[in-house]
């Protein structure tokens, strides 16, 4: 791990720091974090709401299931009005949930 020895001492307004606090916040960092990656150049975004967690864990499930019946589809060379009935009912889940973002 780095060490980080040098000290930079920067006077700001109330304003300024709040605005400062409030963006490292959106950035899902605290202030040095943050402070570091403006002056290192990284292109700082938003992070994501927390409801994303739960909707990439929902796709990555969807994604699985569908994955398993393909994969039982190429094994059997067939395809089954049950399967395509549940590959269809996950599609409309995937739907369902990027609607709901």
């Amino acid at each position: 791990m780095k060490r980080r020895n040098n000290k930079v001492t920067v006077r700001l307004t109330n304003a300024e720091k709040q605005h400062l606090e409030k963006q490292a916040y959106v950035a899902g960092m605290n202030m040095e974090q943050f402070i570091r990656n403006l002056i290192a150049g990284s292109n700082l975004k938003e992070r994501p709401p927390e409801y994303w967690k739960e909707v990439v864990s929902q796709l990555s499930a969807i994604g699985n299931n569908i994955n398993q019946i393909a994969h039982n589809t190429n094994i059997t060379k067939t395809v089954s009005n049950s399967d395509m009935e549940r590959t269809l009912s996950l599609m409309g889940d995937v739907w369902n949930v990027v609607k709901g973002i």
